[in-house]
């Protein structure tokens, strides 16, 4: 008798091992939340709540760890890190809405975040009546229609160009093409909204009656956003997290769905020191107001998608743990997109110019992927799709 010791964080893992084993499908689905363990962070807590915490968990079999001065009341706030099963979340939550300190609304925020890692991202409904799924990664081609570009593949004007382009990466198999006309590269100087409309619409007005993929305009001026939706765009890229609340009225008007970035600071001063104590914690704080924001002026909950922003007021170090610690922001319940093709930390790390960062775009693709990211937003479409493709086949085990 041997005893192989393998660990699982996925559910479908664990549920195909579970059935691997002639287990009754029923007991399936009961064993499943038993066998996902969680370790949740929750911040800015008084002694005593983090204390009803401790007790609570630990009567239900999990645990939290806590600061040891938590007891002798020396500190003010602390954080604290709660380990449990997805079983033991939910067999708390009534137990903690005895409790006073408005425990029982933590509670099932943590449940809440647990079942939001657990879960595929709902469909997007496109304005057009089509549905975009999450149940594999979707490739995002990026078409930038200026020649202020940092990945050497701005357009300028050449709308014939942007056209044949944005068709050979639906041939290469993009899920959906970025149409873009302001430069967003560090110490880029913003562009009126005018001329944005003007490199852009007829793009996306050429592109409505040929391709049969989604088009989406990279955009965060609302008059803008309005024009490239009514030229036949149908989902906006907003860099600014819809910093400009009349993006999310456009949004929600339109029935578009909408990518919500975040940028420290703007393209002009982004990249000039940008400092975090926790460049995850942080971002994540940001997305969830702005998410937050948006919901409550009306915007559906499963239109919206967020995004770390890859190279926007972050140093190589941040860029590396955002896609290293992607899996965190799963608990936010949208999809996650990520742009990290030719940006400036992967020449770092390969010493290679812009035009020559594929492997690396590559590398960082997978791993985003692998970490939970459901949108890929790249310049060289072909080879990141082949390559998502064989890692989707290896997470999933199917096969082509």
């Amino acid at each position: 008798m041997r005893a192989r010791i393998r660990t699982y964080g996925d559910k479908q893992e664990i549920m195909d091992q579970i059935k691997s084993l002639r287990t009754e499908d029923e007991a399936i689905w009961i064993m499943t939340p038993k066998a996902m363990h969680f370790n949740i962070l929750v911040e800015d807590l008084r002694p005593p709540e983090a204390i009803i915490l401790k007790e609570s968990f630990l009567s239900v079999g999990g645990d939290v760890a806590i600061h040891r001065d938590a007891i002798t009341n020396r500190i003010e706030r602390l954080n604290v890190l709660v380990m449990a099963t997805r079983k033991q979340l939910k067999k708390v939550v009534p137990n903690l809405r005895m409790q006073p300190f408005k425990l029982g609304e933590l509670a099932d925020e943590m449940l809440r975040a647990a079942d939001n890692f657990m879960r595929t991202p709902s469909p997007w409904k496109l304005p057009d009546g089509r549905e975009l799924s999450f149940d594999s990664t979707r490739v995002m081609g990026i078409i930038n229609m200026t020649a202020d570009s940092f990945s050497g593949d701005g357009l300028g004007d050449n709308v014939e160009l942007a056209v044949k382009k944005a068709l050979e990466m639906e041939e290469a198999g993009a899920d959906i093409v970025d149409v873009g006309g302001e430069s967003t590269k560090p110490g880029a100087t913003p562009l009126d909204a005018e001329k944005e409309s003007k490199k852009i619409i007829p793009v996306i007005e050429k592109l409505a009656d040929k391709l049969s993929i989604p088009i989406s305009v990279d955009t965060y001026k609302p008059v803008v956003a309005r024009a490239a939706i009514d030229a036949g765009a149908s989902i906006v890229n907003d860099v600014t997290g819809l910093a400009d609340e009349d993006m999310i009225c456009v949004c929600k008007e339109k029935s578009t769905p909408v990518i919500v970035m975040h940028m420290k600071g703007t393209p002009k001063d982004m990249q000039e020191n940008p400092l975090y104590e926790d460049v995850v914690g942080e971002i994540m704080h940001f997305l969830s107001d702005r998410v937050e924001r948006a919901t409550a002026e009306g915007l559906s909950d499963t239109q919206i998608a967020v995004d770390p922003g890859i190279g926007f007021g972050k140093r190589m170090e941040d860029n590396l743990e955002i896609i290293r610690r992607l899996p965190e922001f799963r608990t936010l319940g949208h999809p996650i997109s990520l742009g990290a093709s030719r940006k400036w930390f992967i020449g770092q790390i390969t010493g290679r110019s812009a035009e020559e960062r594929i492997e690396g775009s590559i590398a960082a693709a997978c791993a985003a992927a692998m970490n939970g990211a459901d949108i890929i937003r790249c310049h060289d479409v072909g080879e990141t799709k082949r390559a998502i493709d064989v890692l989707d086949a290896i997470i999933s085990n199917r096969g082509g």
